[in-house]
């Protein structure tokens, strides 16, 4: 070796290799980039070697673009896309919307120009069904409408343990809150002697670290010293062994040895 930087273009055909004069093929490029979304608001750090330079922006984020068209009125709703700037002329203008919201008619431009005037004027709609398709999977049922779809199709979601159900749209799930019947649970808590009691127990399905039939009253049983009492929550099997200090002096059982404390 000649212990010069090797210097030949790595694989990604955007770097050199570093490593000092070597024989064989140099290690895949390790370099790490910048790369910037199509629409430019975000960027990320990937492996050079993921990232071609012909294929730079193919990286999309998840921020509405909302640039705001020519008529001051209306913004732009896509995510994340590559703009033209000298595209600002609004969608909603009577003369370059030419379909009703759910896409099924097709109006000239006269029929525009006659229902509409402006670009905030109430978009001409169809007597058909919607038919688009939801994030839930469901498609929208109401008529041909503006504006985002809502889905009406009724779920049956179950309540806290699970004993009860409640009918809810799909509209709805987003906000709605985990349902609560009157079912009394009647199973026993971890010390094996109480009812847990609970109404609409959430039993295993509960999300924390301790368990929901954990029993929290307290022991309170006479400790093998016959004189202070447990202090933990109640529990199964014998209670430890006393921790508390005597400071009075203990004698035998015959009376003859006395242990100061």
């Amino acid at each position: 070796s000649c212990g010069q930087l090797c210097e030949r273009i790595l694989n990604c055909a955007n770097h050199v290799c570093q490593q000092e004069c070597h024989s064989g093929p140099c290690d895949p490029c390790t370099f790490k980039v910048e790369q910037s979304c199509t629409c430019g608001k975000c960027n990320r750090i990937v492996d050079c070697k993921t990232v071609r330079l012909d294929q730079i922006e193919t990286y999309s984020c998840t921020i509405h673009c909302n640039f705001k068209y020519a008529c001051g009125q209306h913004r732009c709703e896509a995510v994340c896309h590559s703009h033209d700037e000298g595209a600002s002329e609004c969608p909603f203008l009577p003369s370059t919307l030419l379909k009703c919201p759910c896409g099924y008619k097709s109006f000239t431009l006269e029929e525009s120009l006659e229902s509409r005037a402006i670009c905030t004027d109430p978009v001409i709609v169809c007597d058909q069904i919607c038919w688009k398709e939801l994030k839930c999977g469901h498609a929208c049922k109401l008529s041909c409408h503006d504006g985002p779809c809502v889905c009406l199709e009724k779920q049956l979601v179950s309540c806290r343990c699970g004993a009860t159900h409640v009918t809810a749209t799909c509209a709805e799930l987003p906000t709605l809150s985990t349902p609560t019947c009157k079912t009394q649970c009647r199973s026993l808590k971890t010390c094996g002697r109480h009812e847990c009691g609970r109404k609409c127990c959430p039993k295993e399905s509960f999300d924390s670290i301790q368990d929901p039939h954990h029993c929290d009253l307290l022991c309170d049983r006479i400790l093998k010293c016959g004189k202070h009492k447990c202090a933990l929550d109640c529990h199964r099997g014998p209670c430890p062994p006393c921790i508390e200090a005597s400071f009075e002096p203990v004698s035998c059982a015959c009376g003859k040895t006395t242990l100061e404390p």
